[in-house]
């Protein structure tokens, strides 16, 4: 799929977006503008608020390294970003690109030093295939010391529930053509599940779910509402292993 995140997808505005056919039949594009330049710095800072300062951030699916850039240049914490896509990089916004690593997130263990104290996955986990999501959540817990923060674009009905089969760019575009979810893969989107389906994939004995502070995180900064599906995942027992229980 790394073909398809290319100057359509993300500079939509210079290079104009993605064509397909929506569920409703008619003719749309899809496309970040201005490389997926979001608010960056009041999502980092009000998450700041509600979790505390980290000292580190690992951003996985981390695009054209706007979100790194800003926690490195404006707060001075050490965060990393992986991506897998080249031309992301190559375009990098923002400066970000010394703060990107290339990788498939697939490929486990990935390339980090040590665990850091948050992961952030901002639009990220529906588009990765189903087959491979246990690994790539089991291994995201392991890189997170406090704090989980994934941001995923879900089905809200039965009826938007799909996942591609693992193939070849082309042959998966062709897939959702036949079975009406084109629209899904022009947003890069392999696997739309509901709320639901996430919720119980990162919960365990260490990981619990803080609601409360992703509904304060979307109301205070009136997110948008592709932003509902928003898990603030907290490691309940992260002080006993890093300092013990005594």
């Amino acid at each position: 799929m790394e073909k398809h995140y290319d100057q359509h997808y993300f500079f939509a505005d210079k290079y104009g977006g993605k064509p397909y056919i929506d569920s409703a039949g008619k003719q749309k594009e899809f496309g970040y503008y201005a490389g997926g330049r979001w608010n960056f710095e009041a999502i980092l800072y009000k998450l700041i608020e509600l979790l505390g300062r980290p000292e580190s951030i690992l951003d996985i699916g981390a695009g054209c390294g706007g979100f790194v850039a800003v926690c490195n240049q404006d707060q001075g914490i050490a965060a990393l970003g992986l991506e897998f896509s080249q031309y992301a990089i190559d375009n990098a916004i923002l400066g970000g690109a010394k703060y990107l690593k290339h990788w498939n997130l697939e490929d486990v263990p990935w390339p980090i030093e040590h665990q850091y104290d948050w992961v952030t996955a901002i639009d990220l986990f529906e588009h990765l295939f189903d087959d491979k999501t246990d690994l790539i959540v089991r291994e995201t817990k392991r890189s997170a010391k406090r704090w989980i923060i994934a941001k995923i674009c879900t089905a809200q009905r039965p009826q938007e529930v799909w996942a591609a089969q693992r193939a070849p760019y082309e042959e998966v575009v062709a897939q959702a053509k036949v079975e009406g979810f084109e629209w899904l893969v022009a947003s890069g989107h392999v696997n739309s599940q509901l709320p639901s389906y996430w919720l119980e994939k990162f919960l365990d004995e260490d990981w619990r779910n803080r609601e409360d502070l992703s509904e304060k995180l979307k109301k205070d900064l009136t997110l948008p509402e592709d932003w509902r599906t928003t898990l603030i995942l907290e490691n309940i027992h992260w002080f006993e292993k890093e300092f013990g229980k005594e």
